[in-house]
């Protein structure tokens, strides 16, 4: 394990994304701009789902919102979210005041199966 992929293991843990959001840490930080640039590691032939979520709303201590869905891209060839179809529209992220740290959480992942539903959903055969 890379002193990054330890460094982003322990970050994870110490707020606990593991194992309340996902089960494994990342390989890697994704770079996430204030205008919503998202930039990861891909293979250029595959489609990724980008979700970027709350689970912490309204608050860590009463979640009862859990998980607020502030953004989702979905088909995405390589990381070139232009061509992705935009599933959710991008909601920035503005916890209440008085509700402490909020764990916002960008993921983004291979979905081979995301193209083959939304075929189907469409009413196209294939």
């Amino acid at each position: 394990m890379t002193d990054n992929a330890k460094d982003i293991s322990n970050i994870f843990k110490a707020h606990p994304l593991i194992p309340d959001v996902i089960s494994v840490p990342p390989a890697e930080f994704l770079k996430v701009k204030e205008t919503p640039s998202v930039e990861w590691t891909h293979e250029s032939n595959q489609f990724y789902t980008l979700t970027f979520t709350d689970p912490d709303a309204p608050s860590r201590k009463n979640p009862q919102f859990r998980e607020y869905q502030h953004w989702i891209v979905a088909n995405i060839p390589g990381n070139d979210l232009s061509k992705g179809e935009i599933l959710t529209a991008y909601v920035g992220s503005g916890p209440p005041q008085g509700t402490g740290l909020h764990r916002n959480f960008y993921q983004a992942e291979w979905d081979d199966y995301v193209p083959t539903v939304h075929r189907q959903l469409s009413g196209k055969r294939g």
